[in-house]
């Protein structure tokens, strides 16, 4: 069975418009599952708006598991980049489970927002922004990752105690 082009599909202009509305039209709901810092606030919110959304054709996604690998041949590693597209609910917090569309934005960056967060693995680190749209609002957290010299994403971890 041939998979349908996301780009060419009858419901792609409805995916725009709600990329739009999550983007620019829905208020800012705080996250309980994340620490104060790390929560998404309308400055962030207006560094997503000013890089602007991207939304891939499913033939623009490459999914290498069990690890995440940067392909250095096909482009460089990106200064900062936004993607949207439907979320996959079965893999977030139920307190995610509702979200009708998503935003991840990333940008390189030197240091960390708290000293809360440490690396695993030397590289560049970038700091990523996960933002769910829900029919009340948007919900987003901050997290960081880095990018070997291999081109692997390694997680950062930030310390509960």
């Amino acid at each position: 069975m041939e998979v349908e082009d996301y780009w060419a599909g009858e419901d792609f202009e409805d995916e725009v418009a709600r990329a739009l509305i999550a983007c620019f039209e829905t208020k800012i709901i705080r996250s309980k599952a994340c620490a104060k810092w790390d929560n998404l606030n309308p400055k962030y919110l207006n560094m997503v708006r000013s890089t602007g959304l991207y939304i891939p054709s499913n033939s623009r996604l490459i999914i290498d598991e069990p690890k995440f690998c940067w392909d250095f041949i096909a482009d460089p590693v990106p200064q900062r980049g936004c993607m949207a597209f439907k979320p996959c609910t079965e893999a977030y917090s139920p307190e995610l489970k509702d979200s009708y569309f998503m935003i991840n934005h990333i940008r390189k960056v030197t240091k960390f927002s708290s000293k809360s967060w440490f690396k695993e693995s030397p590289g560049q680190l970038y700091e990523y922004f996960a933002v769910f749209a829900k029919e009340k609002g948007i919900i987003g957290e901050r997290r960081y990752f880095t990018i070997t010299k291999n081109g692997e994403i390694i997680s950062c971890l930030e310390s509960v105690l």
